[in-house]
């Protein structure tokens, strides 16, 4: 082909893709609807969090003029901030107040509703009352819902803002359900907006967390050259046939190495840089043991785990690289030496756990494809059958011969075990006194192996935890306090997804099971209730926790010691540089 039919060509081609992405171009109205509701809550965050809009100020600030532009003349609105709220917890570190919308009689919502410009500024002022007065306010929207009513567009939002008071930290989080007159195609005006689901916290300062990295590292070369920049500064000093996965694929380890009592960490990376090995000082600083321990590893590396495989009592390392797995013995100071391999393509997490009651710790790996451009693709997409098999290796160690059979197929778990799994976790969830398995798997549903009888069966359908979504990250805990253990699974909340999966063009020859499989797809993450009889409940919607953002994991855990269980979720991605998104 001439070359410049090549090159009319490739612009063809590009001119396709690029395209592709403009909705107005791909026929998606919702998206483009979305785009122009987005900025205009975006100008409406920018106002609240700059300005103190108050009536005083109406006639003469610049936020007024802003609003104008904002908001149609017969404008309305409830209170934005529910004053009302109920208190549902406190403590010494935390204030929570929450409230939802209720039926009111009409004089309640003459009296709540605030009209016109000068309404939407107070509406505002009011939302703001509880923070200093002229902070500068951190505001952000996702549009998770639109629809068309004639001229007019409908839209669910969520809202929050968060910034300080004289002696807290305040954030807020509600719903907003949003209508616009959208006669002005370029510009929609709101007309009217109404809120749900509201949420104040209260924390008071240093009570909590505070982000303590650069001391713990002081003086250390590996974080303010390596582990503190941007992975910019040395990506392009890679070999790319040696680098891994930029999606942060690479898990980290826990346990004293040196046995001294205190826990140290063990970091994997993608690949080119060295894994390390940071052991914790006395004054709870970190040194750099990597090298002198021998696990400064330069292969991409997925999982790894400090446990103790042989029972002497220090703990040992178990790696998954990109294409085998490694066990090193430590010599109970911090020495490591390889004492077994096998090759095992694309493992990722890994969970160990005496599952046959016979001394010591067997391994469970979970196997994941990525999806990419060479043929790598999840199918169907939103229930995927076609990933790399999990193993279980049962350990058959004696003395300081180290050996591990592959059981997966004996043992009953290699059903359903197709899966893009991504977490694991080991837990006696029908308290009968041996171990059960759940795995988290992306692009479809999850495995709940139950152990019976020397074999394991998946009941994830029978039991309700198949929760079909992008599991990413699995956690149990007895969240009611009834002596039987709740499942917390991390799944990806996305806004696009609720909007567009709701829309009549979207896989409009789908049957309507297929279609609530997608829309459950980007429901976010659940938490099951064990209902103690071998079943559980799906309490996700009315415990508020499905919005955990890009949720790639999480920990059921007590964080401020008051014996009841909190959830801590890990979330991003690697993405565009978008203030406005939440």
């Amino acid at each position: 082909m001439p070359r410049g039919d090549r090159e009319a060509l490739r612009d063809l081609v590009l001119a396709e893709k690029y395209a592709s992405v403009d909705p107005a171009v791909d026929g998606w109205n919702s998206e483009v609807q979305n785009g122009l509701i987005s900025a205009r809550l975006h100008e409406l965050g920018e106002i609240w969090g700059r300005e103190q809009v108050g009536e005083h100020s109406l006639t003469t600030s610049s936020a007024f003029t802003e609003l104008e532009k904002l908001c149609s003349k017969d404008f309305e609105c409830s209170r934005l901030r529910e004053v009302d709220a109920t208190l549902v917890y406190e403590d010494e570190g935390i204030v929570v107040h929450s409230g939802a919308s209720t039926p009111e009689t009409s004089a309640e919502q003459a009296e709540r509703i605030y009209r016109g410009v000068p309404g939407l500024a107070g509406a505002l002022r009011d939302l703001r009352a509880p923070y200093s007065s002229g902070a500068e306010l951190h505001v952000k929207f996702k549009v998770f819902e639109v629809s068309s009513e004639g001229v007019d567009l409908r839209a669910q939002a969520l809202f929050q803002g968060d910034g300080p008071s004289d002696t807290s930290a305040i954030q807020q989080s509600s719903t907003w359900s949003l209508l616009f007159d959208a006669s002005d195609r370029e510009r929609p005006k709101l007309k009217e907006i109404s809120i749900s689901r509201y949420t104040e916290n209260r924390s008071h300062r240093g009570l909590f967390f505070e982000d303590c990295t650069e001391s713990v590292f002081a003086g250390s070369e590996v974080y303010s050259k390596h582990l503190g920049v941007h992975v910019e500064n040395w990506l392009g000093g890679i070999q790319g046939m040696v680098f891994g996965s930029l999606l942060g694929h690479q898990g980290i380890a826990i346990g004293d190495v040196d046995g001294d009592g205190l826990e140290d960490v063990y970091v994997c990376q993608a690949g080119g840089l060295p894994n390390r090995l940071f052991i914790q000082n006395l004054d709870g600083t970190v040194r750099d043991a990597s090298a002198s321990a021998g696990v400064d590893f330069l292969d991409p590396s997925r999982g790894a785990l400090l446990i103790d495989i042989d029972n002497d009592g220090d703990q040992d390392l178990l790696l998954a690289t990109s294409a085998i797995l490694i066990l090193f013995e430590n010599n109970g100071r911090a020495k490591f030496e390889r004492r077994w391999l096998q090759p095992y393509a694309q493992l990722h997490s890994l969970a160990a756990a005496d599952y046959d009651g016979d001394g010591d710790l067997d391994i469970y790996g979970c196997a994941y494809k990525i999806p990419d451009g060479s043929g790598v693709a999840p199918l169907p997409y939103h229930d995927a059958n076609n990933g790399e098999p999990n193993v279980l290796l049962r350990n058959d160690s004696r003395g300081s011969h180290w050996v591990f059979t592959d059981v997966t197929l004996e043992s009953g778990l290699d059903e359903n075990n197709r899966r893009f799994s991504f977490a694991v976790s080991w837990e006696d969830f029908d308290n009968d006194g041996d171990l059960d398995l759940y795995v988290a798997n992306d692009f479809g549903r999850n495995n709940l192996y139950e152990f019976e009888n020397g074999r394991f069966r998946d009941i994830a359908g029978k039991a309700g935890v198949e929760d079909i979504s992008a599991g990413m990250g699995v956690s149990w805990g007895d969240v009611d306090n009834d002596g039987w253990m709740d499942l917390h699974v991390s799944n990806m909340f996305s806004s696009a997804g609720n909007r567009i999966a709701y829309q009549r063009n979207f896989k409009s020859a789908a049957d309507e099971s297929t279609l609530s499989q997608f829309r459950r797809h980007a429901r976010g993450n659940s938490l099951f209730s064990n209902s103690a009889d071998g079943t559980f409940r799906d309490v996700s919607l009315e415990a508020g926790i499905t919005m955990g953002r890009w949720a790639w994991s999480s920990k059921l855990c007590d964080l401020n010691n008051d014996t009841r269980q909190d959830i801590l979720v890990a979330n991003g991605l690697v993405t565009s540089d978008d203030p406005a998104d939440l």
